[in-house]
């Protein structure tokens, strides 16, 4: 989770300094001076903001299950935690890098462009194990009580 919340940081550093430098051609301001530009900043800043947080939570909760016996309970919301914090976090920088490509614009499609490497960097961690619809599995069946030793469903 850290590495893909340092891209997003990462991802959000480029685009600031791309919408200080970048100026518009017919109004002779950087592009920070536009209101898309600052909507979607602030997207980034929302969802990098609460993808940090995600992470204080599940290092508090880990902390504490180290500090204390572990019971069932407490492995439970560590094994809740630890995927919602997974999901949140790589789910969230692949959006915050995708609309860092969308605040640059069509330069940052190119191959040797921060962003466009980023972003190929970004979305292996959709791919990293629990994908999505095991990880989603796994929180409902827990939320709900649901043992499955046979089947899946």
């Amino acid at each position: 989770c850290g590495v893909y919340y340092g891209m997003a940081e990462a991802a959000l550093s480029h685009v600031k300094e791309q919408a200080m430098n970048q100026k518009i051609a017919h109004m002779n301001k950087p592009l920070s001076f536009l209101p898309g530009a600052q909507y979607n900043v602030s997207q980034m800043i929302i969802s990098i903001e609460t993808s940090y947080s995600q992470i204080i939570r599940y290092c508090d909760v880990l902390k504490r299950f180290l500090e204390t016996p572990a019971d069932y309970n407490t492995k439970k919301e560590i094994k809740k935690i630890s995927l919602v914090t997974k999901e949140y976090t790589t789910m969230s920088a692949k959006e915050i890098v995708d609309i860092g490509l969308k605040v640059v614009g069509i330069k940052s499609l190119s191959k040797s462009n921060y962003l466009s490497e980023l972003y190929e960097d970004v979305v292996a961690g959709l791919y990293h194990p629990p994908q999505q619809d095991v990880l989603y599995e796994l929180v409902a069946k827990d939320f709900f009580g649901i043992i499955s030793l046979k089947n899946r469903w």
